[in-house]
């Protein structure tokens, strides 16, 4: 494949406004930069809180940079009239709007989907949470360990016998991210069959819940502790050897005997 140019790639001429923050949803932007979107990160006056996350980088948070390249930016204080102002001006050229504000906040900052979508019908407008819009949780702020905790991620990841485990690597997030890149594209090709643009929303919960749908059938009676019931019986993983470690895979009958 040839290296496509930037006026090639399949998000050319769109433009995002990134008004989230942590991992989920600006990685998410990043995926759509990614697909030629031009993506303007928006932040508050004291900035991305991943700016602040340790880093043995001097003067950077290496998790800011990897999770927020190709974008632009611009510091913008919404609960300020003329920072509003500004963004409804942004919003009128933009075709989508990301972020990660807890249900509630978008209405009493005047960013929610009724307010933006009058000022520009066309707008694609992606609310990342925690919990959903609705439910008990809903106004709680989700973290990616924490819903790896609640979902039972941890306890499969866990060898037998043992604690459980994090899965390192902010996993949740990322296939978050990956989400939203996929919702908003979904949404502008509807978009382009309808005029009009539509409010969409990705939750962790229902990241994290996707990210095990083969490990969440189960038959009637069956016992719920099968999490582990494609690792071949414990052969599946990492063993140690002289000479260090071996990642075995052997989860087919094909792969077993050729073992």
């Amino acid at each position: 494949m040839q290296q496509a140019s930037p006026a090639d790639l399949p998000l050319a001429g769109i433009k995002v406004l990134d008004l989230s923050a942590y991992i989920a949803g600006p990685y998410g932007c990043a995926l759509l930069g990614d697909m030629g979107a031009d993506v303007i990160k928006v932040e508050p006056p004291e900035g991305d809180n991943l700016r602040k996350y340790p880093s043995t980088l001097a003067s950077e948070s290496r998790a800011f940079l990897g999770i927020n390249r190709n974008k632009r930016g611009l510091c913008l204080n919404l609960k300020e009239a003329a920072g509003h102002e500004i963004l409804l001006r942004m919003v009128r050229e933009a075709d989508v709007l990301v972020h990660n504000f807890r249900p509630g906040v978008p209405e009493r900052l005047r960013i929610d989907f009724a307010t933006l979508s009058a000022v520009n019908p066309r707008l694609v407008y992606c609310a990342m949470t925690g919990y959903g819009a609705v439910g008990p949780m809903a106004r709680h702020a989700g973290y990616d360990q924490v819903l790896q905790s609640m979902t039972g991620m941890c306890a499969a990841q866990a060898k037998a016998d043992g604690p459980p485990e994090v899965l390192y690597g902010s996993v949740v997030d990322y296939y978050g991210a990956a989400l939203i890149s996929n919702s908003v594209a979904a949404a502008l090709y509807r978009r382009e069959k309808t005029g009009r643009g539509q409010a969409i929303e990705v939750s962790l919960l229902g990241s994290a819940l996707a990210m095990q749908s083969a490990r969440l059938v189960w038959a009637d009676g069956e016992s719920r502790h099968i999490e582990r019931d494609m690792r071949s019986g414990g052969i599946t993983g990492i063993h140690p050897t002289r000479d260090g470690h071996l990642y075995l895979s052997a989860n087919t009958p094909h792969f077993w005997r050729a073992l």
